[in-house]
């Protein structure tokens, strides 16, 4: 076999399915929902590998950036911590998906649906402000030790966007491949 039809086998096997696919919308969508009757949710922005299209079947996740109302903050005077507000984002998730393993992982809220099988991060926000320049949104997450963190998911998803268009759209399917590597060597 040569290489390149060596390479693109693997390219094949390694794309979600679109069993796969369905589910995590259907995930999404319940979580979504959730939260808009909790939290009266503001937005939401999927992120990360399945986003950008550099999921691989059996290892990535779905990354959403729930974007709550700055009320979910306020505590009297001042604001709870990015602790607080994460572990509420937690405990109302768990209360909703009780049958499931919900677990914080430092930024996110980590759903395990499928037994671990078909997992989403949620990644609690808020809106911070608008970057003047180019006047893309920054949010506020917690950064895993109390405090708030700024992200610009725009700003990335356009960098990586005009880099996998460079690219031919090989960059992509290259880091599948390296995240293929990643996945089957030993730490």
């Amino acid at each position: 076999m040569h290489v390149p039809v060596a390479f693109n086998k693997l390219i094949a096997r390694l794309q979600p399915t679109n069993v796969g696919v369905i589910k995590a919308k259907a995930h999404a969508q319940s979580i979504k929902a959730r939260l808009q009757n909790s939290f009266k949710l503001k937005n939401h922005i999927f992120m990360g590998s399945t986003a950008r299209q550099t999921a691989i079947k059996g290892y990535s996740d779905v990354d959403l950036l729930a974007v709550l109302p700055r009320d979910a903050l306020k505590w009297g005077n001042g604001w709870i911590s990015s602790d607080t507000f994460i572990r509420n984002v937690r405990n109302d998730l768990d209360n909703r998906f009780h049958a499931t393993e919900v677990r914080r992982d430092k930024q996110a809220v980590v759903i395990n649906f499928g037994g671990g099988a078909e997992p989403v991060d949620v990644v609690p926000a808020v809106f911070h402000e608008f970057k003047t320049a180019h006047k893309v949104p920054v949010f506020l997450i917690p950064n895993g030790d109390g405090g708030w963190l700024e992200t610009v998911p725009a700003a990335h998803n356009n960098y990586i966007k005009a880099a996998m268009e460079r690219s031919g759209g090989k960059l992509a399917r290259t880091i599948q491949i390296l995240k293929h590597w990643r996945n089957c060597r030993t730490p």
